[in-house]
This record gives structure tokens, sequence and C-alpha cells, in this order.
């Protein structure tokens, strides 16, 4: 009878030890049913992308229906929060980006700058497209009202998460911004 390896519990503990390295999505806004969002439809392709989405529980009928559904199909890579100030500022300071589907409000923005997390948001909201060549812009930028221009920012943001320096050059342009 052939004899079976076990694994070492050293080697077990090690694997169950790992540090979470999903990329993290936080959105601080209410979520809205219109034409120009693409964030509803996205929400899906976020988990189904192995990122990590934490909402605020804010928004229309049709975008709690959205929510409910995917806390039931992806309870551990989809989590909604209780929309208080606290609980914003927690999400932003456990995500590696905020998304917007919208232009944010200058309290939004703010509070972000605040926490130096990079975003996502329509052009002409008042931050540059990161260009890492030029090493330049604090944000991914999109064109409002385009589900795959959204997606193209979310997962170049998430691309340039893997690399340190350029996630530094990010960091430190945002760092630089005084006023919105």
């Amino acid at each position: 009878m052939p004899t079976t390896k076990s694994v070492p519990k050293s080697k077990t503990n090690t694997i169950k030890s790992r540090p979470n390295k999903l990329f993290k999505i936080g959105v601080i806004s209410p979520l809205r049913s219109t034409k120009q969002n693409v964030l509803n439809q996205a929400m899906m392709g976020f988990c189904e992308l192995g990122f990590e989405t934490r909402i605020i529980a804010e928004g229309d009928e049709t975008s709690q229906k959205i929510c409910l559904d995917l806390l039931g199909k992806y309870p551990d890579k989809f989590s909604v929060h209780e929309s208080i100030l606290n609980e914003k500022e927690n999400i932003i300071t456990q995500s590696d980006i905020i998304v917007f589907d919208h232009k944010p409000l200058k309290s939004e923005l703010a509070l972000i700058i605040k926490h130096n997390i990079p975003c996502v948001l329509p052009e002409g909201c008042g931050l540059e497209n990161f260009n890492p060549q030029k090493e330049c812009g604090e944000s991914f930028t999109y064109t409002m009202g385009n589900f795959w221009t959204f997606m193209s920012a979310v997962i170049r943001a998430s691309e340039n998460k893997k690399f340190s320096y350029d996630w530094r050059v990010i960091r430190r342009n945002l760092a630089k911004i005084t006023e919105i």
C-alpha cells in the first residue's frame, strides 16, 4: 500500500497566515442608477477580477438590489458599510483606490487627498491622469459614462499598484496637491 506524504504543520500554518493581497477598491459616494452610471455595471467585474470592493450603504433601490446580490455571491470580496464619516474614512484608509462614477464633491476629493489615496474619476475633475513615462499625474481618469474606459482606468490602477516605484510616484504627486 503506497504511503502518503503529509504536509508539515509549519507549511500549513504559513499558507493560512498569508496577508490578504487583493487589490482594494473603495466607493464613498451614494450609488445611483442613471444612464451614465458605470459603477453598478462594474462592481461584479471587480469581484470577478479578484478585487475586494467596499462601498457605503447609500443609494437608490436598484443599486441596493445589486449590492445585496453581490453580498450573497461574493461575501469575501464585497462589503457594505454604514454611511457615516468615520466609515467613509475607514474605507478610504483601507483601500488602494477610491472610484467615482461621477464628478466627486470637493469635500470627497479633500478627504481622499488628506489620506493620500489615488482615485479613478471622470476626466476634467481637477486631477491629472497618471503617466508613468513622465512621472506626472495623481489619478486614473476615464470618459464619463463610458463603461470600458472606466474599467480600463481601474485595471490600470491595479497594474500600477504592482509596481512600487510607480505607486510611490502617484502618491507623492497626490501629496503635492494643496488645493482642489
